[in-house]
């Protein structure tokens, strides 16, 4: 593994969009993270980040991995260019985080992990939810025995129809793979996280606008899960739900066999458990840093060595469940995986 030469890391972030800026601030906050540059073809965008952080905005990401100083790349790009850009960055040496997906289909996946083992460099792709404070708790649940062994896992995502317009790429079968590949692979990550190994799947989706039939999009989607160990689970993302606020909502749910955990939007977590049934422990949990946390856990993987949270293998496989979602949905049945 190559690392930084110093005790800090230099990042060019590329895509100057919204999630740039919890990146940036993330970033800015890690005494052993900087950001040397922030690249978008729209220059003003770079430049905003550029005036609020320090660093150089740049419209041409030739200019970044030409820069010795540069060790990483924050790619934050729709999801048809992480491949490309990914590999660019692994033959120039330098580390690659990407947002998840990590590519839109699993052949490119194959090469950005082709490209990072071959430069020796630290590939890592942000599957954000394995952050949430309640997602880390619950899988200290799972790996304790506390509760007994999981059976059942649930997790629903959704967004209000006026959220999209704005990410309409993110809809886009050719740019952002659509809701099961933008949204959903936040779900087959977490239930493999959770409950190991999956078999089978079995996809749903559906298009509920004028606008996402003409793009020939579904923007609800359900997937169902067989996993290995006899588990079962499901989990839904929508894009055309009517929630309040602008933040999506989230639900999840895990059934063991001496208990029972559930989480809300708010982060309130509730255990219940078979000793106690009628006096459930409650708990407020901070989903709100997330997203901070991963430049810093990259960080660290490049300097320390750290193992990654989520390994390219992983993110990898979280595509694969995606494309077999789909191609489940299309043929209404179920798939093995």
């Amino acid at each position: 593994m190559k690392r930084a030469e110093n005790a800090r890391v230099n990042y060019a972030i590329v895509g100057c969009g919204a999630m740039a800026m919890g990146h940036a601030a993330a970033a800015a906050s890690d005494p052993r993270s900087a950001v040397r540059y922030f690249v978008d073809v729209d220059v003003s965008r770079a430049q905003a980040l550029a005036q609020k952080h320090g660093g150089t905005a740049a419209s041409d990401y030739r200019r970044a991995l030409a820069d010795p100083e540069v060790h990483a790349v924050a790619l934050v790009l729709p999801h048809h260019l992480h491949c490309d850009y990914a590999v660019r960055a692994a033959e120039a040496g330098k580390h690659v985080f990407v947002e998840k997906p990590m590519a839109v289909n699993v052949a490119e996946c194959d090469q950005m992990i082709h490209a990072a083992a071959g430069a020796g460099i630290v590939l890592f792709v942000g599957h954000v939810l394995r952050f949430y404070e309640a997602n880390v708790r619950i899988k200290a649940l799972i790996e304790s025995g506390e509760l007994g062994t999981p059976f059942f896992a649930r997790y629903h995502s959704a967004q209000r129809p006026d959220f999209t317009p704005t990410r309409m790429h993110l809809a886009d079968p050719k740019l952002g793979g659509g809701v099961i590949l933008a949204g959903e692979v936040h779900h087959t990550d977490l239930m493999r996280w959770w409950l190991g190994e999956v078999e089978r799947v079995r996809g749903y989706h559906l298009s509920v606008r004028p606008i996402y039939r003409e793009m020939d999009s579904p923007e609800f989607s359900m997937v169902t899960y067989e996993f290995v160990s006899g588990a079962v689970g499901e989990s839904s993302y929508s894009y055309a739900t009517y929630v309040a606020g602008l933040r999506p909502q989230f639900k999840a749910t895990v059934q063991f066999e001496r208990g029972t955990v559930q989480v809300l939007s708010d982060g309130q977590m509730t255990i219940v458990r078979d000793a106690s049934p009628n006096k459930p422990e409650t708990v407020m949990t901070d989903a709100s840093k997330a997203v901070s946390k991963e430049i810093p856990h990259m960080t660290s993987a490049i300097l320390d060595g750290t193992p990654l949270a989520c390994t390219p293998q992983d993110a990898r496989r979280a595509v694969e469940l995606c494309q077999a979602a789909e191609r489940s949905a299309h043929l209404a049945r179920d798939v093995e995986v």
